[in-house]
């Protein structure tokens, strides 16, 4: 297999920070973005274990500015990109049912979740459509699906509202950039053991998680683009079950 140019946004811990090693481990190069690179101590330590094969990008994708300033810093190393994770999600800490919905912490799951992911393939698609077999991969959740709101407490509605956004922007991305090449994708990446499922009840280690959307990546081709798929490397038909 060929080496691959990675980015992937919200590097810093959990799941991005997962995709970082692993990809660097199996020899591809990555630019892993995170807001305050300074405070990404386990990113920079992946650093000195891989030497010259990452570079830490400051990204904040609730920023457009930053985002294009972050275009310019990748584009002065690599001109081209195979492969963009838009990793980075975030959620409103407290909010559980209507009476506890904050108007500006929605506004910034959704400018995370959904806004987030389109204006990086905004920015980079000029570099992803030189790639190999090009790529632009959305972690997304089944919570945003219609379905999965019937009959069950409103809970999350910031971020179950902002995953069903980023479903539609992950479906309107594959036509625009389908004529250029480039496969998008939605994937779940099931419930994970991070710092943001803190309190809850998940088991799934971000190392399976991870090993199984990598999985799914490789695999991946331009008929598949538009397509929703599970971190168990399986499709997942969510258009139809919404």
């Amino acid at each position: 297999m060929s080496v691959k140019r990675v980015l992937i946004t919200g590097a810093n811990r959990g799941i991005g920070l997962e995709f970082a090693r692993q990809f660097l481990e199996r020899g591809d190069s990555v630019f892993a973005g995170c807001r305050v690179p300074g405070d990404a101590n386990e990113l920079w330590g992946l650093s000195s274990r891989f030497p010259g094969r990452l570079s830490v990008v400051t990204l904040d994708v609730a920023d457009e500015n930053c985002i294009a300033a972050a275009r310019a810093d990748v584009g002065e190393t690599m001109d081209t990109l195979d492969l963009l994770v838009n990793n980075a999600g975030t959620f409103a800490t407290g909010e559980h049912g209507l009476a506890r919905i904050d108007s500006a912490k929605m506004a910034h799951v959704f400018a995370v979740n959904a806004i987030g992911p389109a204006l990086v393939a905004k920015h980079f698609v000029d570099l992803v459509k030189r790639g190999t077999d090009p790529l632009i991969a959305n972690l997304t959740s089944g919570v945003g699906l219609l379905t999965n709101r019937i009959g069950s407490p409103g809970g999350q509605y910031s971020y179950a509202a902002s995953k069903s956004a980023l479903n539609l922007v992950i479906r309107s991305l594959s036509f625009d950039l389908q004529p250029e090449g480039i496969s998008v994708i939605g994937i779940g990446p099931g419930y994970v053991r991070t710092d943001m499922t803190r309190g809850g009840s998940a088991t799934l280690l971000p190392d399976e998680s991870v090993r199984g959307m990598i999985a799914t990546f490789d695999r991946i081709t331009l008929a598949d683009t538009g397509r929703f798929f599970s971190w168990q490397n399986r499709e997942d038909d969510w258009m139809t079950s919404a």
